[in-house]
């Protein structure tokens, strides 16, 4: 009975051993087929990123091989822009070489010829400066008589005087003096306001249509007798007869005449009476510019003649316009002039002096 019962416990007990044994080697089977597929799947894995990398690989190679040739090519042309401004650099550069070459061919001669020159005429800087204080002498005297312009043959003076300073040769005291003498006559010439002395002159001349002419029968008659006419015609007549005489007085010619000259019509007429106050205004202005004193006078006379025989004199405009004519005519036009050729002779003098002790 116990060799029964302890043959079936190790019957038993053998069974469960080799069970467990069968369930061991199956799990440790089962085990090695899923390690087997999971190292199936690496390996395949492997293999693409493999081929992926090769295939990175070729267009890696593909990329720079063809950014090689772009960069190359590029090189390649701007070597060849590169070259070409240098080429043309260099001849620029050779050009200019030859240039400043002949420049200083040319500068040599032109040194030489100025150097011979001055030999040829032997002249110190201090003769130059005389001969422009010549000039400048000359030219005062020329503004003076021919021009009336005193302004100027101060300044040329002036400017006379500071070479002379400049030169500091004591033997030209005398011409200084004299220039300083000259200076101080000119200074004594009284100023003439030509340009405002014109603008009181037209302004005369613009108020002249302002001015009520004095009543006489003769006026009153020649206005009864006269036709009707339409109320746009007067008008119409004086801008026409405005724009006439605009005309005609730039072709005023002054002549100087002992006789008395009339109105050019009867002053009857108050429109040809007033432009022949206004040619007479007109020409005193153009006397005034030209500086001639007698005819700027005798026009401004007769103005003022005609605006008392004409014109009422009682009238404001009138007596105001009569007083401006007097007072324009009492201007001084035409100041005498003193003589500032002394100082030019004195230098004359000097420098022949001068060019005789030379010899």
């Amino acid at each position: 009975m116990l060799a029964a019962i302890a043959l079936l416990v190790s019957v038993t007990a053998l069974g469960g051993f080799g069970f467990l044994w069968y369930h061991l080697d199956m799990g440790a089977r089962l085990r090695s087929a899923s390690l087997q597929g999971d190292i199936t799947v690496v390996q395949q894995r492997l293999q693409d990123l493999r081929e992926h990398g090769d295939r990175l690989a070729e267009q890696t190679q593909a990329q720079l091989s063809q950014t090689n040739t772009q960069l190359q090519g590029q090189i390649d042309q701007l070597g060849t822009q590169v070259q070409g401004q240098l080429d043309q650099f260099r001849s620029e550069q050779t050009a200019r070489s030859e240039a400043i070459t002949g420049l200083r061919g040319e500068f040599t001669a032109l040194r030489e010829s100025v150097g011979k020159l001055y030999e040829e005429l032997d002249r110190s800087l201090d003769t130059w400066a005389v001969e422009e204080v010549e000039q400048l002498l000359l030219l005062a005297n020329h503004r003076l008589q021919l021009s009336r312009d005193v302004s100027m043959a101060g300044r040329a003076l002036q400017m006379a005087d500071r070479r002379l300073e400049d030169i500091g040769d004591p033997a030209y005291v005398e011409v200084r003096q004299k220039i300083a003498d000259e200076q101080a006559a000119l200074a004594a010439v009284p100023p003439v306001d030509v340009a405002g002395l014109a603008v009181r002159i037209a302004a005369l001349g613009s108020r002249v249509e302002q001015w009520p002419l004095k009543a006489r029968a003769g006026f009153r008659d020649a206005a009864e007798e006269a036709p009707a006419a339409p109320e746009t015609m007067p008008h119409q007549l004086l801008e026409a007869g405005r724009e006439m005489w605009h005309d005609v007085s730039k072709l005023v010619r002054i002549q100087q005449t002992d006789e008395t000259r009339q109105p050019l019509l009867p002053p009857e007429q108050s429109y040809f009476l007033q432009q022949n106050v206004r040619l007479r205004l007109d020409a005193a202005q153009l006397a005034l510019l030209q500086g001639d004193a007698e005819i700027y006078t005798e026009n401004l006379n007769a103005a003022s003649q005609w605006l008392r025989e004409y014109f009422e004199g009682e009238d404001d405009s009138v007596a105001a316009a009569a007083r401006e004519l007097a007072a324009l005519a009492a201007e001084d036009v035409r100041p005498t002039l003193p003589d500032i050729s002394g100082s030019l002779a004195a230098l004359r003098r000097q420098v022949k002096a001068k060019a005789r002790s030379a010899s």
